[in-house]
């Protein structure tokens, strides 16, 4: 599905992005668009490590810190723009950076202390090759605590973001209007995905952990 998506836009890609002066926004557009490739590509080495305490930790590290990095780059993304939609505002762009520092952070510690504790067996508890969680201190708990630092930035994100269309309703540019629009469809996005991770989290045995819970 990722493939497909990126044959449906690679022509806009090369036209807006390829073809045009490289920006910081530009880097940040193109890491979010290939890191997920990587963590693919890292996915496939995980379920062909085999089932030993020293096959399985690097690539599971390796994804789970892919994962943290494709999700701070595209929260940095929207904390940017809704600093631009607030005519740039330091106290904005301060406040959310600060926010979204804390959660990395938090991310940082938490992820951290889950990949030291895991202990690793084989496909015969799930069913499925490769690598299957045995144990993991507090496994749950922490990876939760993600997810929902995650949410509540983009809440911030979101009311922010619906202060400024109020605000501007009559008055705003074509553009401005669509930043709103895309806004509002990706945060419930993002809130629908989270709460599918929660659910997975707190309801899949832990054998299942290193296939659907990234």
């Amino acid at each position: 599905l990722k493939i497909w998506d990126y044959l449906l836009t690679f022509d806009l890609e090369l036209s807006l992005i390829w073809s045009k002066k490289f920006s910081a926004g530009t880097v940040l557009f193109l890491l979010t668009r290939y890191l997920p490739l990587m963590d693919i590509l890292v996915s496939i080495q995980l379920q062909d490590a085999g089932n030993s305490q020293d096959a399985c930790p690097g690539p599971y590290a390796a994804i789970v810190w892919l994962d943290v990095v494709g999700i701070q780059i595209a929260e940095l993304i929207l904390v940017l723009r809704t600093w631009a939609l607030y005519g740039q505002n330091k106290w904005v762009l301060t406040g959310l950076l600060t926010w979204q520092g804390a959660s990395l952070v938090y991310c940082g510690v938490a992820n951290q202390g889950v990949i030291q504790s895991i202990v690793w067996g084989g496909p015969e508890l799930s069913g499925i090759p490769g690598c299957s969680i045995l144990s993991a201190d507090k496994l749950r708990g922490r990876i939760a605590g993600n997810y929902v630092g995650i949410v509540a930035l983009e809440t911030v994100i979101l009311i922010l973001t619906c202060i400024r269309a109020f605000r501007s309703t009559g008055s705003g540019s074509l553009l401005i209007q669509i930043i709103h629009r895309d806004g509002l469809v990706f945060y419930f996005f993002i809130l629908g995905t989270s709460v599918v991770n929660l659910v997975v989290l707190f309801t899949a045995p832990l054998q299942y952990f290193a296939v659907f819970i990234m």
